[in-house]
């Protein structure tokens, strides 16, 4: 073409008008679920996710802590797709929160979960709280010999193990990976005034004979994750995230009806070695608020610790 031609479509196509990305986000409740998740990345241990150990670490925690990151997501991916996938992922979210509890989601304050968690031949307990407001959340597990918490303060994450030593996670990947979990615990996808990202539709695209609108997601202080929603079963079904040196996909399944929303209650977790996939399944769920007041916070040092530090015996 001439390169009139050329210059004037360009500025044609840059003079058309847009379709509104902010009408259906605009509408939705600017009260609830502010920061968390870090669970997924749970603020849980998947900061510890995001950093995988090496081969010298004991199996048992290596597993412990991608779990906890799964377990996190699998509350919190109960997505569902616009009618008409297209390139406006505001209207995708938007709609997705509609087909999935609508304003059911405005009044939850706190969630809490009992799950199980299996990989690697092992199964054990998970217990998880976490605040929709805050983005606080604090996780308890045992896999096997190994046993520990974890948890996200609203600022930082931090895991602890058996022996009741705790550290704050502070290296770059595990720390993106907690925010990215807590943004999640927010919904900050419908609820952005909880958490600022960058929210941008990635692409269409079709795997397993099913067709997915890909939305890709980073936000602020955290790194990107993309979501996966199915376009014909309108749920999001899929999660990605690049974590060290590795990809981790999340499977979404078993969606049941709670208290007004849908929640996945199977998730299953791969870095693409089927043997350390890990299984997530909810024994239990409910959002009321706890009888005793949860510690986010995290745990100071055991006394044997301390007094070391204090140089008595």
């Amino acid at each position: 073409l001439p390169a009139r031609r050329i210059v004037h479509q360009r500025r044609c196509v840059a003079q058309a008008p847009r379709r509104p990305t902010a009408t259906v986000v605009g509408q939705l409740p600017v009260s609830r679920v502010e920061a968390r998740c870090v669970q997924s990345g749970a603020a849980l241990s998947h900061f510890a996710v995001a950093k995988r150990p090496s081969n010298r670490d004991t199996y048992p925690m290596k597993q412990v802590l991608r779990c906890v990151l799964v377990a996190l997501c699998v509350v919190l991916s109960p997505l569902s797709a616009a009618d008409e996938p297209g390139a406006d992922p505001m209207a995708i979210l938007g709609a997705a929160k509609a087909a999935s509890g609508g304003s059911a989601w405005n009044d939850l304050k706190t969630l809490h979960t009992r799950l199980t968690l299996s990989t690697g031949g092992l199964s054990g307990p998970v217990e998880r709280w976490s605040e929709y407001s805050t983005g606080r959340s604090y996780l308890t597990y045992a896999l096997g010999p190994t046993s520990g918490a974890a948890g996200f303060d609203g600022t930082a994450g931090w895991t602890q193990d058996a022996s009741g030593e705790s550290r704050s996670e502070s290296a770059r990947t595990p720390r993106e990976l907690a925010v990215n979990a807590a943004y999640r615990d927010q919904l900050a996808f419908w609820f952005p005034q909880r958490h600022a990202a960058k929210i941008v539709y990635k692409a269409h695209e079709r795997r397993d004979d099913a067709d997915f609108d890909i939305i890709s997601i980073t936000p602020d202080g955290g790194r990107e994750f993309d979501l996966w929603v199915n376009a014909d079963t309108h749920l999001i079904e899929r999660l990605t995230e690049q974590e060290a040196s590795e990809t981790r996909t999340e499977y979404y399944m078993d969606f049941r009806d709670v208290a007004g929303v849908r929640i996945p209650f199977r998730v299953r977790a791969t870095r693409g070695d089927p043997r350390y996939d890990e299984i997530i399944t909810i024994d239990a769920i409910d959002f009321a608020a706890p009888q005793v007041a949860v510690n986010f916070a995290k745990p100071a040092p055991p006394a044997a610790v301390q007094n070391t530090i204090r140089g008595k015996p």
